[in-house]
């Protein structure tokens, strides 16, 4: 620039220079004054073409650091949002272990509180069955003897699976097939007897396979 601004300056004062010279002695040669013209043209030129290259470089160095700054902002932007994804996958792989985790121990808790009804259950069965109940009968069989087999005597317990009841451990569908309200093991011991000796009269001693032999 600095160039550029020299250049105009030195055409102008030769031209200043050029014009006293013209008045002052108007047949002197002007070959050299050319010359020394065309000199400072072409140097003019050079520096404009100097300055426009600078020009040029410094807009193509501007456009490199804008599109490195878009780069860099991209970048910060996507690990950002990768960092936020992986956040969010955390935090829902958290909440489901916190869910299974309250599940098994809800599942637990259950387990346990059925464990213990039952084992109050039997207890209190045990307990209201000090000795086994010594069934009375008159068509000749041994039923005191099936009941001892099938649940020791006790007209109140219940087989650990919560399916058999009673003396002679009726499953609810026979229970009340036979005549019975809700479980065996909710009724008295005479009618416990009564009703086996009803099913034995339809099936036999094929209801108690094992210990039918008692009878």
């Amino acid at each position: 620039m600095k160039r550029t601004i020299f250049a105009l300056g030195s055409v102008a004062i030769l031209a200043s220079g050029m014009g006293l010279s013209t008045h002052a002695k108007a047949d002197e040669p002007t070959a050299k004054s050319n010359e020394i013209v065309a000199e400072i043209a072409q140097e003019y030129k050079s520096s404009v073409q100097s300055f426009t290259a600078e020009k040029k470089v410094e807009k193509e160095i501007a456009l490199k650091e804008e599109l490195k700054a878009s780069e860099l902002k991209a970048e910060k932007k996507a690990k950002k949002k990768a960092k936020d994804k992986a956040k969010e996958e955390k935090s829902v792989e958290v909440a489901y272990e916190d869910t299974k985790t309250n599940e098994t121990n809800y599942n637990n808790e259950q387990e346990e509180t059925y464990e213990e009804t039952y084992d109050d259950t039997y207890d209190n069965s045990n307990a209201h069955a000090s000795a086994p109940v010594q069934q009375a009968s008159n068509d000749g069989l041994n039923w005191a003897g099936l009941a001892a087999c099938e649940s020791g005597g006790n007209p109140n317990i219940v087989d650990a699976s919560g399916t058999y009841h009673g003396l002679y451990q009726f499953d609810a569908g026979t229970w009340q097939a036979m005549g019975g309200t809700g479980v065996a093991s909710q009724a008295s011991a005479e009618e416990q007897t009564m009703r086996a000796q009803m099913l034995y009269a339809q099936r036999g001693a094929q209801p108690w396979p094992t210990c039918g032999a008692y009878l």
